[in-house]
Formats: C-alpha cells, structure tokens, sequence
C-alpha cells in the first residue's frame, strides 16, 4: 500500500514539478533537490493538499521555503543576527507519504524528529 501511495506521488511530483519519476526516491527534497521554492513552493503545496485531500492547518510555508523575491538587506540582516531564520525545514517525498497516509500535515514531519531540522 504505502508503495502504491509514494507512486501516485511521485506521478504527482513529476507531472507538476515537471522532473523525470526514475529521478525520483523516497528521500528526494523539495527544496534542496528539486529546487521548488516561494511561489512555486506555495502552489505546489496548495495543489498538493487539495489533490490528496490534506488538512493544512499546522502547515508553515516559513519553515519550509524562502520567499519568491530575495532583499538582499533582509538576507544580510538574517545572516548577521539571525541565523537561524535561514534554515528551512527539508520535506522529503518520504513526508509526504507520511501526510498523505494521515490526510493532516503534522506538527513535526518524521524526518525532523529524527534528524532534527536542516
């Protein structure tokens, strides 16, 4: 079962993110391996969710993806003062199955309970 789930999503993935499905693994990264990021990052996740009917409502787009549009002087600022801000949360196709098995996008993803946050 979970085979046939990270399949469609996979279809899913290759079809809107326009990538080839061989390419694609359990452990592929939205962000790190794909590329997907601000606005493209918020409609995939908002197609995503609607295709396999997922609660949203502990989802934050900050702690995954930057913004479309890059403020050198904000960029600057978070780098000298707030580190942190600059790392994201990494969402595998492996947490996506995991949301998709639970149609509610969890607190935490897997991955980041047990790797901690990128």
């Amino acid at each position: 079962m979970n085979n046939d789930i990270l399949e469609k999503i996979k279809d899913f993935v290759a079809e809107n993110l326009v990538v080839k499905k061989e390419k694609l693994t359990a452990g592929t990264r939205l962000l790190e391996d794909l590329g997907i990021d601000g606005d493209d990052a918020a409609e995939f996740i908002e197609v995503f969710s609607k295709k396999f009917d997922i609660d949203m409502t502990d989802f934050v787009f900050e702690k995954h993806f930057g913004q479309e549009g890059f403020n050198p002087l904000m960029f600057l600022y978070r780098f000298l003062f707030n580190r942190k801000k600059l790392q994201f949360t990494t969402i595998t196709l492996s947490d996506l199955l995991e949301v998709v098995q639970q149609k509610k996008w969890p607190k935490k993803l897997r991955s980041e309970i047990e790797n901690g946050p990128e």
